[in-house]
């Protein structure tokens, strides 16, 4: 067929268009389609207040002290470790893709990472995975309903139908190549159950192989306080449904007498130690661990012996707020004038792992104010203004906290009473402070901090100032003619000075 050379021209210009079209690829960063068809995996369903139909399987696990997937809200999961998982420092990758900012990884830390799974692509399944020096974890994440990989579209637009096929039983290994049930980190640990062909699910059995077996994750592990301590045989079958694959070989293994130790109800750690033995605890929580039973506070990254069942609570911070304000203190009802004093107020708010022992937890620590003088803070400026220093500054008043003005809030008073006429215009400091005493004696030291205007570090005032400012706001309040005498009679005029 002969073709003029103008519509050559034009053929060749359309194949040109055609060439750059199709060499054109769009891409979803949330969607990456992965090879692997996720269909086959056995998926728990979030049972957790959540989007129902998320979904998730552990496909590998080595990471130290993992604790739980936590899902919450519609939108995030957490994985849960300890300061000992050191993800902060470890590569998280989504689908293949590494993760270099917060958009969906937006929470980073030793013992927690976040993830806005609401921002990943509908009816799909997801890999993520965290990777570092102590250990990774693998978590396959169903959103929705996905393909299952094994059909694909025509150019047509229609669909494949799926072959229907009889699905054989498991078959187990030979000789159990490739699994492994092991004691680590308090647990006993699974990986290689893949290895057991067709396999959807696997079922641990201990000692003998009759009766119902304990539902296993390949690349999960089971805390050993579930476990009797002694010599066991333990055994594991692939389950899809045609029925269960012959059993693995017997891994028979020790095992020790084990207390359960969880931190914030197991959600930071779930584990079980040998009992009697020490462990060293996670450095996530700033002020400690508080122990539900004994009262006891641990320091972060201290050794603790395990000689019974323990649950611990993380104390993650405390604050201390000082009121950036002081008050007059007079005897109510007293018809007789006495010497007045000075009122400061502070409040403490404590941030732990469960929300139910906050109030224990506040009530465990201690709270106090210091008050001093401003000329004494002044004749010893080298020295910083703590209770640490009391000794060496002088004359300070540690005013230590015997009950809160309002429960809810922890707030508490603490005044200086007495103050003689000579001393009406003397400037007084206060400096508010928790104390927090460890089960090894040690303690440390939370201070007031500044907070805009509303809250200082510390608080300078005398009784003459306090007086002036209220008869100047015209006794805001008051109306007992008695009370706004004895508050004028703290006023140091000029003349008098």
């Amino acid at each position: 067929m002969n073709i003029s050379k103008r519509k050559q021209g034009i053929l060749a210009i359309i194949c040109t268009i055609a060439m750059i079209v199709t060499s054109i690829t769009v891409y979803n960063p949330r969607e990456v389609k992965a090879d692997t068809d996720y269909s086959t995996l056995t998926f728990t369903k979030v049972t957790e207040p959540m989007d129902s139909t998320y979904a998730y399987c552990i496909t590998d696990n080595t990471l130290i002290d993992f604790g739980k997937l936590n899902f919450y809200g519609v939108n995030y999961m957490q994985v849960i470790g300890s300061g000992n998982s050191k993800m902060d420092k470890a590569t998280v990758t989504i689908d293949g893709v590494v993760q270099t900012n917060n958009d969906i990884a937006f929470d980073r830390a030793s013992a927690i990472t976040g993830f806005i799974v609401s921002k990943l692509s509908d009816n799909a399944y997801h890999k993520i995975e965290i990777a570092g020096e102590a250990g990774k974890i693998i978590i396959v994440l169903k959103k929705g309903t996905p393909s299952t990989g094994g059909s694909e579209s025509s150019s047509g637009g229609t669909t494949k139908p799926e072959e229907t096929t009889t699905q054989p039983r498991p078959t187990m290994s030979k000789d159990s190549a490739g699994i492994v049930i092991e004691i680590r980190n308090g647990g006993l640990f699974f990986a290689g159950l893949d290895n057991i062909k067709d396999a959807t699910e696997y079922y641990l059995y201990v000692d003998k192989l009759d009766g119902e077996g304990m539902k296993v994750e390949n690349g999960g592990t089971i805390p050993l306080y579930k476990f009797e301590a002694g010599k066991h045989s333990f055994y594991v079958k692939g389950k899809n449904s045609a029925g269960f694959s012959e059993p693995s070989k017997a891994f028979e293994l020790e095992i020790a007498a084990t207390e359960k130790l969880t931190i914030d109800n197991g959600t930071v750690l779930n584990i079980a130690v040998e009992k009697g033995k020490t462990y060293k605890l996670p450095t996530s929580a700033q002020y400690g661990y508080y122990d539900t039973k004994t009262g006891d506070i641990y320091k972060a990254g201290s050794d603790i012996t395990v000689s019974e069942e323990m649950n611990l609570v993380s104390i993650y911070g405390i604050v201390v707020k000082l009121t950036n304000a002081a008050a007059i203190r007079i005897a109510a009802g007293k018809e007789t004038p006495t010497p007045g004093g000075i009122r400061f107020q502070a409040s403490v708010d404590v941030n732990c792992g469960v929300s139910g022992y906050k109030d224990i937890i506040t009530e465990r620590v201690k709270a106090g104010t210091l008050i001093t003088t401003q000329d004494i803070l002044d004749a010893k400026s080298d020295v910083e203004y703590k209770v640490e220093n009391i000794k060496e500054l002088g004359t300070v008043l540690n005013v230590e906290n015997d009950g809160w003005i309002d429960q809810k809030s922890h707030l508490y008073n603490a005044s200086l009473v007495n103050i003689v006429k000579a001393n009406y215009d003397r400037y007084f400091v206060a400096k508010a402070y928790v104390k927090v005493t460890y089960a090894d004696e040690s303690s440390t030291y939370v201070y007031s901090k500044k907070d805009n205007d509303v809250y200082a570090e510390s608080v300078k005032r005398s009784i003459s100032d306090i007086a002036k400012a209220i008869h100047e706001n015209r006794y805001d309040g008051i109306t007992d003619e008695n009370t706004k005498n004895l508050i004028d009679s703290f006023i140091v005029k000029k003349e008098q000075q």
